[in-house]
């Protein structure tokens, strides 16, 4: 092999391995999520063929982005091996592609195949895109498709192949994840209006494939999406981000205009900066954000502090408009989400737009190590930074650590009890449960599960359907039971009633 692809390779053995971790380790699925895709292929195996969008198959909500679905029927098909690691295995091998399409699209914007190498190690080592990329979901799938898109659209020179890959690029994302697929409308969009104002070569193309790009999404979304998100997307909701990510782009429109300067990013980022200590200072984070979770947020706190410097030494081109329109219009979607979604969603959407926008920000920390000229000193750097970034995950795998994604985590003594549902209950009666029992027992082995009931059995230790009670789970997750969870363990422990009993999950009915 030669020398110069043997980082690459490295990159690909490192993003792997780290994803496979919690499968080899545990031998069981990591993270909710992934219960359901299984459950739907599973079932579209075992149906086929078969409308996926009725029942039994249809879950009403991932179905409407089949591509993820598909792909884990025809891994399944082909390997013919354990469901849960084959579909674990490939999802890991797909993410490889990620962060090497990562790597390339770096290595434009930047002009730098070292910081771009960097910067795909530092980004395949972020808790908060491992939670996701080692679990099986959408956005795991999505991501090769997103930055496939970004190395293309970066392109000075385009030709019509590129116009062409870009359209089924699109369509392959759109029918993936439908996060994943606003954010890059918004990108473009904002990208699109920035180039007409700054003026670029094939300006014409670029114009074509936005419209291509509202389009196809817009077609998805009228004929299937719009199901899948019917509880929370209205017209009220459309207005409302509309109007976030519209002040932003006139802000810097006006700046291009009439400042005539090529950083109004840079000061621009300084007063969003500050609007949001003021405003995070009026309207402090939940309780149920947890003091060791904003620990581990001061490194990517100082990182993006580090960043605004690092934009300075982005090169002009495509890349920095694309960078830019990154930044702008994903900080506003993360305050849409954050301050105007229902309790309980808004959190959930600001976690997963917030780790979308880490990624140019990580971007632009990377540029900025450009200034450190010792090889030796940039490397230990870089693996320090990595550490801490790392640390979150390698706590949520190993670790049983209040915050850090103790959720994703399924351990055999769980699936044993869901195990013991299916054998001893019909599937038209209820079950008590939390959400990460809900999760598969309704997602994999189609169960009903109550969670609300489930808070009125804690308070009175009489349970009157079916209850399933991991106690380290209602202890440890204050994310899910807050304020509940006080001294429940002993209760869980105590409750009458007990029918199953595995010493750290209890199957009750009194």
């Amino acid at each position: 092999m030669k020398s110069k692809y043997l980082p690459l390779f490295l990159l690909v053995i490192y993003v792997i391995t780290l994803r496979l971790l919690p499968i080899l380790y545990w031998n069981e699925v990591y993270s909710t999520d992934s219960w359901p895709i299984l459950g739907i292929a599973s079932k579209v195996a075992k149906y086929t063929p078969s409308d996926i969008f009725s029942k039994p198959i249809s879950d009403e909500y991932n179905v409407f982005w089949p591509l993820l679905i598909m792909f884990n029927v025809i891994y399944n098909t082909v390997l013919d091996l354990n469901i849960k690691f084959t579909s674990h295995l490939m999802t890991a091998i797909v993410s490889s592609t990620t962060f090497l399409a990562a790597f390339i699209f770096t290595r434009a914007v930047l002009q730098d195949t070292k910081l771009a190498l960097i910067f795909s190690f530092l980004y395949s080592s972020l808790s908060s895109n491992l939670l996701m990329t080692a679990s099986i979901t959408k956005e795991a799938h999505a991501l090769p498709f997103f930055f496939l898109i970004l190395c293309i659209y970066v392109k000075e020179k385009w030709r019509f192949k590129d116009l062409c890959l870009l359209t089924f690029l699109t369509i392959a994302l759109t029918i993936t994840h439908h996060l994943t697929s606003l954010i890059w409308l918004l990108i473009v969009t904002f990208t699109s209006i920035i180039l007409v104002f700054k003026g670029t070569a094939f300006l014409k193309q670029r114009l074509i494939y936005l419209a291509l790009t509202y389009a196809i999404m817009g077609l998805h979304f009228y004929f299937f999406g719009i199901h899948g998100l019917k509880t929370i997307v209205s017209i009220d909701n459309a207005i409302s981000l509309i109007a976030f990510e519209s002040f932003p782009l006139i802000i810097y429109v006006l700046g291009l205009v009439f400042y005539h300067g090529k950083n109004v990013l840079w000061r621009f980022w300084i007063v969003a900066l500050i609007l949001c200590l003021i405003i995070l200072a009026l309207n402090p984070l939940p309780a149920n954000v947890l003091l060791q979770i904003q620990l581990c947020s001061i490194p990517l706190l100082l990182i993006s502090f580090v960043g605004m410097l690092g934009y300075l030494r982005v090169p002009e081109g495509i890349g920095k408009s694309l960078i830019t329109s990154w930044v702008l219009s994903n900080a506003f979607l993360v305050a849409y989400f954050y301050f105007t979604l229902p309790l309980g969603l808004e959190l959930v959407l600001t976690a997963r737009s917030l780790n979308f926008l880490l990624i140019p920000i990580l971007l632009l920390f990377t540029a900025r190590l450009s200034t450190m000229k010792n090889n030796y000193l940039l490397s230990m750097l870089a693996m320090l930074i990595v550490a801490l970034l790392l640390t979150p995950y390698i706590l949520s795998v190993f670790g049983n650590v209040e915050g850090f994604g103790e959720y994703f985590t399924y351990k055999q003594h769980e699936t044993e009890c869901y195990m013991w549902f299916t054998k001893n209950i019909s599937c038209n009666e209820s079950v008590l449960g939390d959400l990460k029992a809900r999760y598969a027992l309704k997602g994999f082995y189609g169960l009903q599960v109550d969670t609300a009931k489930l808070i009125e059995c804690l308070r009175s230790g009489k349970c009157s359907l079916y209850a399933i009670l991991h106690w380290e789970n209602i202890a440890y997750n204050r994310f899910y039971f807050n304020p509940i969870a006080v001294n429940y363990e002993v209760r869980c422990l105590n409750i009458p009633g007990k029918i199953y009993d595995s010493g750290m999950c209890i199957v009750c009915k009194t």
